[in-house]
């Protein structure tokens, strides 16, 4: 008879570099306050994850994509899984455009939806999706969509 092994997972965060806020990001203005001078230094497409407690306070950012100059392909196992591993309440999406312009893509508005859609099923809500650009300007889609009602 053969024996078979069967080995034990394990899934761990590790911390990488620190972003201060001494608030909570309630306000698309406030997280934009903490992530862009990150995300507009990036030379690619990212799509970041901010995984946020029951006082919309953060717990950790994590990068859940890395794309090109124009687009970023994201799993949406590879954001709900930041915030399952963090315990948190909500998440705050958020991505650059290299370009500079923050006008949503009518893929954005088709990540946001589906990110909104798999966050009811599992009880982890999208309280924003902001697009970072440059120069300091950045769109919040839940204040120009409809999406989040």
């Amino acid at each position: 008879m053969r024996r078979y092994a069967i080995k034990e997972a394990r899934i761990m965060l590790c911390e990488g570099q620190r972003l201060y806020s001494e608030e909570p990001v309630s306000t698309p203005a406030k997280a934009v306050k903490v992530l862009q001078a990150l995300m507009e230094r990036l030379d690619r497409e990212n799509v970041i994850v901010v995984t946020l407690d029951n006082k919309l306070k953060p717990i950790h950012y994590h990068t859940a994509a890395v794309g090109g100059l124009a687009s970023a392909q994201v799993d949406l196992a590879n954001i709900f899984k930041a915030a399952i591993l963090d315990n948190a309440r909500s998440i705050l999406l958020m991505h650059n455009h290299p370009s500079g312009d923050p006008t949503a893509s009518r893929e954005d508005f088709d990540l946001t939806e589906r990110v909104i859609k798999a966050g009811k099923i599992l009880g982890i809500s999208c309280v924003d999706h902001v697009i970072i650009g440059g120069a300091g300007a950045w769109t919040s889609l839940q204040e120009t969509t409809s999406l989040f009602n």
